[in-house]
């Protein structure tokens, strides 16, 4: 909840989201609710499978497309290089590798106690992190 929360407060008419991790789809959809333009991506594709038959199923303002990608293929040339925002898990490299130098990611930590592993992580390719 905390990450719609904060998707809520951002101006998202036209930006281009990529959700990591999408699961259902909440943050995704509710993205594209707000106007952005969202591919959501999972690892297994009967996640995919839901999130997309959830796509079908809302009305949005932006776009949603759905597609199974292995968050370790940084070269799959599936992967947009042209995001505005990246929400989901932790997943450095690839964060790194995708957004744009004036990009933004929004992390949720679900209690999973991986956040000091994030930090470090993300330090380690330059970002500058707040709370």
């Amino acid at each position: 909840m905390a990450l719609l929360h904060t998707l809520a407060m951002l101006p998202l008419m036209h930006t281009h989201v990529l959700e990591l991790g999408c699961g259902h789809g909440l943050g995704g959809l509710f993205a594209a609710v707000l106007g952005a333009d969202v591919l959501m991506t999972d690892y297994s594709p009967p996640v995919v499978w839901l999130a997309q038959r959830n796509a079908e199923r809302n009305s949005t303002v932006g776009t949603v497309d759905c597609c199974v990608l292995d968050w370790n293929a940084y070269d799959d040339p599936r992967w947009p290089t042209d995001l505005d925002i990246i929400i989901g898990a932790a997943v450095a490299k690839l964060v790194a590798t995708l957004l744009r130098p004036t990009g933004t990611l929004y992390l949720a930590d679900a209690n999973r106690g991986h956040l000091p592993e994030l930090r470090t992580a993300l330090h380690s390719y330059g970002f500058t992190l707040s709370q």
